[in-house]
């Protein structure tokens, strides 16, 4: 395992043995439900710059994309302040470079104001689907990705987000289905946002 993840997952055992972050009870597991589901995400990044991650609870996935593509701008967004705090302090230990924890919740207006746009928005079973790409389109620049990492659900959450999906300037581009070693059934959903039109001239 990458020193660097190593060092991320006895941060993080030694925060979990304090304050709830994430129900994980061994190495083997968060390496398996964590650090193997984010490395499927990774060959979908190629081109992206910067990238934001929704929800990030504990880091995951945007501490790991940094860590496995340091050339990212990464930005995290958590609700939890002490989710945040354990962040920040990943940060730190870890020496990462260009990454920023931000205590908030995504959907405040102010924020998505304040951050701007990136070329992806990234979240992990966080909000339904139909909720997350409302959320996140407001955070992709055109041309950018909103990805969703999904549980075995995703199909129905898919059906449920048509209409909306139908409406938006948001495009299925990719889905990959997988399973974990464990046997969890995960999915990436890839979807493009529209470049933007510039306005036409009077």
């Amino acid at each position: 395992m990458n020193e660097k993840i190593k060092k991320y997952y006895e941060l993080f055992e030694k925060w979990n043995a304090k304050m709830n972050l994430m129900s994980i009870s061994s190495e083997a597991e968060f390496v398996d439900k964590h650090v193997k589901d984010v490395e499927k995400l990774i060959p979908y990044l190629k081109e992206v710059k910067t990238l934001v991650d929704l929800g990030s609870g504990a880091g995951v996935p945007g501490i790991l994309i940094k860590i496995m593509k340091p050339k990212v701008d990464v930005t995290l967004v958590e609700a939890t302040r002490k989710k945040v705090s354990f962040c920040e302090e990943v940060v730190r230990s870890l020496k990462l470079k260009e990454i920023l924890p931000i205590w908030g919740r995504a959907e405040d207006e102010g924020l998505m104001r304040g951050l701007g746009a990136f070329g992806a928005v990234v979240s992990r079973a966080t909000w339904d689907l139909k909720k997350y790409l409302m959320i996140a389109d407001r955070y992709a620049d055109g041309g950018g990705l909103c990805i969703a990492m999904k549980g075995s659900r995703w199909s129905e959450e898919l059906r449920e987000a048509g209409e909306f999906i139908e409406k938006s300037d948001l495009d299925l581009i990719e889905t990959s289905e997988y399973k974990l070693e464990g046997g969890e059934k995960r999915a990436i959903l890839i979807f493009k946002k529209a470049l933007l039109q510039p306005p036409e001239k009077e």
